[in-house]
């Protein structure tokens, strides 16, 4: 009768637990994930080429052959001086222009007198923009130059580009490196546009890194 009553009610305990666990639930699989590991950098377009344009002798400015916004290339003339002393009138020297671009300044005046390398037209290069950038160690650690990158601008348009160059010394001041990006202008770009720049710089998996995808693989 003893034995009999506590196995009715080890099956009543039996019954009562299943009944609040309810069925068997699935059992989840583990599984180990690769995740990407960027990094955001930013900065401001600024012109693949800035040259500024001095006189080369010292005298009185004779002619300028441009104005700011004016389109120039390579040996356009850009302005003359001349040096003139009682009696004597010698040939002017006529400066031209050193790249293709467009005139960003004209610093100097007909008649005015300037002195031997005073600045007087700058010109920029505007066929492609650039933009610098600055990283740790860590991250620039395994980034290559001609890796493909993408900025993005405050209007969340993207632009193709290309890291062309990590510098080979940080800042020693700030421990940072400099990467240098390069944008091809396709008459979408102006300067001084903030972008910002999302770098690939490492694949880490649930227990280890895999490494720095610039070794491996060169992707951006």
């Amino acid at each position: 009768m003893k034995w009999t009553a506590c196995l009715a009610l080890f099956v009543i305990s039996i019954e009562f637990l299943g009944a609040q666990q309810g069925p068997p639930r699935p059992v989840s699989e583990a599984r180990i994930e690769t995740r990407r590991v960027t990094t955001t950098v930013g900065g401001r377009l600024r012109p693949l080429y800035r040259i500024v344009h001095k006189a080369l002798q010292g005298g009185v400015v004779e002619e300028v052959f441009v104005n700011p916004g004016n389109r120039v290339t390579e040996g356009d003339p850009l302005f003359s001086v001349v040096q003139n002393f009682p009696g004597e009138r010698y040939r002017p020297v006529v400066v031209t222009s050193r790249l293709s671009g467009v005139v960003s300044e004209v610093s100097i005046a007909v008649k005015e007198e300037v002195s031997q390398n005073q600045a007087a037209v700058t010109i920029l290069d505007t066929s492609a923009m650039i933009l610098e950038a600055a990283a740790s160690d860590l991250d620039a650690l395994g980034l290559k130059s001609g890796i493909p990158i993408r900025g993005v601008g405050p209007d969340s348009k993207v632009y193709s580009g290309t890291l062309s160059n990590v510098s080979t010394e940080p800042d020693y001041s700030t421990g940072l490196f400099t990467l240098t990006f390069t944008f091809p202008n396709r008459g979408d770009l102006r300067i001084g546009t903030p972008l910002f720049i999302d770098i690939f710089v490492q694949e880490v998996d649930g227990n280890h890194d895999i490494g720095y995808a610039a070794h491996r693989d060169g992707i951006g």
